[in-house]
Order: C-alpha cells, then sequence, then structure tokens
C-alpha cells in the first residue's frame, strides 16, 4: 500500500482551526495513525498543572474534519498546526476554562441558589 497524503482541519475547544497535513504509512486499512496523540496529551499536561483536580475532555479533545487531498489548495489560507499553534490553543483554553469557572462561582452565588439546595435537601 503506497503512503497516503492526508489532510485534517483541526480544532480544540473553542479554539481557531488548524491545518494538519501527514502521509499516512499504515499499511493495514483498518489501523489509521493518530497525528494528533502527542497534542492532545500536550494540552493535558499543561491544563493539568493549572487546573488540577478538573477534567478536560470537551477541551482537549480534537474536533476533526479530514478534507479530501485534491481539495487542499482551499484550505491553504489555514494556519499551520505546530508548536506555536499548540501555545495558541493552550492560551485560549486557559481563559476557556477560566470562563467556565467563573459562570460556576456566579451560578453558585445566583440568588435561587438556596432553593436549589433546599430542594435537594442539602445545606
Amino acid at each position: 500500500m503506497e503512503n497516503k497524503k492526508r489532510l485534517l482541519i483541526v480544532r480544540f475547544g473553542d479554539s481557531k482551526q488548524y491545518r494538519l497535513e501527514f502521509e499516512d504509512n499504515s499499511t493495514n486499512p483498518y489501523v489509521h495513525p493518530n497525528p494528533l496523540a502527542p497534542v492532545e496529551k500536550e494540552l493535558n499536561d499543561c491544563l493539568e498543572k493549572e487546573f488540577p483536580g478538573k477534567t478536560f475532555a470537551y477541551y482537549t479533545t480534537p474536533h476533526v474534519t479530514e478534507i479530501s487531498w485534491e481539495h487542499r489548495d482551499q484550505y491553504s489560507d489555514y494556519p499551520v498546526l505546530d508548536a506555536n499553534a499548540v501555545q495558541e490553543i493552550k492560551n485560549t483554553l486557559r481563559g476557556e476554562i477560566e470562563d467556565m469557572d467563573d459562570v460556576k462561582e456566579i451560578n453558585r452565588n445566583a440568588p435561587y441558589d438556596r432553593l436549589n439546595k433546599d430542594a435537594l435537601g442539602k445545606d
């Protein structure tokens, strides 16, 4: 089986979309490489250090769209997923997680929060 060139459009959380081009060297048609695994691990490791005890699956799981190699020119203006892009994604995800925490805190202090706790029998 020959190498197949592939183009993925990728985003994490609400980050920008990035372009990732690579060659699929797999000889098994049922096994596809996961070129995003190192990026996902790096994002998880970074966020776990900054926000211990939280989960990040929504933020660090890549949202991927594969584009036919013949149509790659239509996506040439997308930024490339590289080390600079990963740093940009980390900054975006940090902001998203901080916003999520802020909203949770606001909701916790909402005027009807006491009613919710009373209904659930919590104090």
